[in-house]
């Protein structure tokens, strides 16, 4: 762990530089140079923000355990055992988020994705949860500030889709929407509502569609 903490030191200190060039009026008036600058900083700034959170819940940890450790009086030991708890679970989760992000980054992260839902047997109820899924993708697109241009679609005469096809664009739309055709959310649907789902390259054919199934895919465009 010593040697990723230390490599987090630097990707903090690397993204706290770049901050400190793009200030300088020399980049500031060189849109290349700043453009190169932002771009290279946005690749970590979720990294770094992780980071930053994991930093603070580890000091909140090891203030509780030391409240503890000092013996505090039995009403307020409950509480700060439970939240010494919370904190635990916190900073195990923190971790694994900062393992995933360490991983090299995929060429195609930055990529707008193009995602395809469509209705297996079920009659109304998938033609229905086809289009509740619809409208939550466009949800989520709105809290991530991205756009969504609906490419086609094909609905029903109660308002549920047959299909429909849909572009997200917004930096980071593919690193987040890429995993969808086999992320746990997506198992857990397929577990309780019967979506399938499959990632595939964009002019491709795709995968095996399963009959009977609600399926969608991502691609990148």
């Amino acid at each position: 762990m010593t040697m990723l903490f230390d490599k987090l030191q630097d990707v903090e200190s690397r993204y706290n530089e770049l901050s400190e060039l793009m200030a300088q009026p020399a980049v500031a008036t060189n849109p290349t140079l700043l453009n190169a600058y932002a771009r290279e900083q946005r690749e970590i700034e979720e990294l770094v923000s992780t980071y930053r959170t994991y930093q603070k819940v580890r000091k909140d940890l090891e203030d509780t355990q030391m409240l503890l450790n000092d013996g505090i009086e039995n009403d307020l030991r409950e509480l700060a055992q439970e939240e010494l708890e919370q904190l635990r679970e916190q900073s195990t989760n923190l971790e694994e988020s900062i393992k995933l992000l360490l991983l090299p980054r995929d060429v195609n992260d930055e990529k707008n994705v193009v995602i395809e839902i469509r209705q297996g047997e079920g009659g109304d109820e998938a033609a229905l949860f086809a289009a509740n899924l619809y409208r939550m993708y466009n949800r989520y697109t709105e809290i991530q500030g991205w756009k969504v241009e609906l490419i086609s679609s094909s609905e029903n005469e109660i308002g549920g889709f047959k299909e429909v096809v849909f572009e997200v664009r917004g930096m980071g739309a593919y690193s987040r929407l890429k995993y969808e055709g086999g992320g746990a959310s997506c198992a857990a649907r397929a577990r309780n509502r019967s979506p399938w789902a499959y990632p595939y390259q964009y002019g491709n054919s795709g995968g095996a569609a399963q009959s009977g199934r609600n399926r969608y895919r991502t691609a990148l465009r």
